[in-house]
C-alpha cells in the first residue's frame, strides 16, 4: 500500500505594519485569508494555515506554522507577485522557513486530559554543530523527562531540520515545536537546571518563543 509523502512544515516570523492587533488580524484576513489566495494555496498543497501570537502579550509579532504537501507547491505559490505584494502589505519585516521532520529523533504526540482546553506552543530554534550530535544530545533530553513533562501539560513535541542545501549552514538549523497546555508547567520543565543547558552545548543562536492562538476571528484552515 502505497504511504503518503511526509509534509514540510512552513514558518513566518515577522513584525506586522499595523499598530494594534485589530488592524492587524484585518489585514491578515484581506491578504492570507484572501479567498482566491486561499484556494490558490490550497490548490497547490498548502494543507493548513495555522496563526499565532506571543502569549505574554501583544507587541506587534505573529507567526504562522503551516504545513504543506511539497516544498515544490509553496515555492511555486510564494513566487507570485500577488502574493509577496499581500505579505509586504501584512509585514514590515520577516522571515519565512521551509523545514522537514527531523529523522530519529524523539517525538510525542500525547492525548489531553478532558477539561485542558488551553494551548501554548513553545518554539525553539537554532543551529547544530552536527545534526546527528543535536539528535543524540535531545533526544537524551527527552527520555527521561517525558512522564513528568506529560503531567505538567506537554501534549506534543516534534523536532524539524531546514529544508536547505546539503552541506550548507542552513541544513543544520533545528526547529522543536512543543504544544502544551499549562504554561506554569511548561516553564516547570523548561526552567530544570540542567535543561537549556543541553541544548546550549549543540545548538548556537538559539531563539525562542511562547505562542498562543490570537483573540477574534482569523481566518485559518
Amino acid at each position: 500500500m502505497p504511504m503518503n509523502p511526509p509534509l514540510v512544515t512552513f514558518t513566518n516570523f515577522g513584525r506586522v505594519n499595523a499598530t494594534t492587533r485589530e488592524a492587524a488580524r484585518q489585514t491578515h484576513n484581506a491578504t492570507a485569508g484572501d479567498p482566491q489566495g486561499v484556494a490558490g494555496a490550497q490548490a497547490l498543497g498548502d494543507f493548513s494555515h495555522l496563526v499565532f501570537v506571543p502569549a505574554a502579550g501583544w507587541n506587534g509579532e505573529l507567526m504562522f506554522i503551516d504545513q504543506w504537501v511539497s516544498a515544490e507547491g509553496l515555492q511555486q505559490f510564494f513566487a507570485d507577485p500577488q502574493v509577496q505584494a499581500g505579505a509586504t502589505t501584512l509585514f514590515s519585516a520577516y522571515e519565512p522557513v521551509v523545514w522537514q521532520s527531523a529523522e530519529e529523533f524523539n517525538a510525542y504526540h500525547l492525548n489531553a486530559p478532558l477539561g485542558a482546553k488551553e494551548r501554548y506552543v513553545s518554539v525553539l530554534r537554532g543551529t547544530a554543530t552536527s545534526i546527528e550530535e543535536a539528535r543524540t544530545a535531545m533526544n537524551a533530553i527527552w527520555q527521561p523527562r517525558m512522564l513528568a513533562a506529560h503531567r505538567n501539560g506537554l501534549q506534543s513535541h516534534e523536532m524539524f531540520v531546514r529544508l536547505a542545501a546539503p552541506g550548507s549552514a542552513e541544513a543544520r538549523e533545528v526547529m522543536g515545536i512543543d504544544v502544551w497546555t499549562d504554561l506554569e508547567g511548561m516553564s516547570t520543565v523548561y526552567g530544570e537546571p540542567t535543561f537549556m543547558p543541553a541544548f546550549e552545548a549543540v545548538l548556537t543562536g538559539i531563539t525562542t518563543w511562547v505562542l498562543q492562538r490570537p483573540e477574534g476571528d482569523w481566518i485559518e484552515w
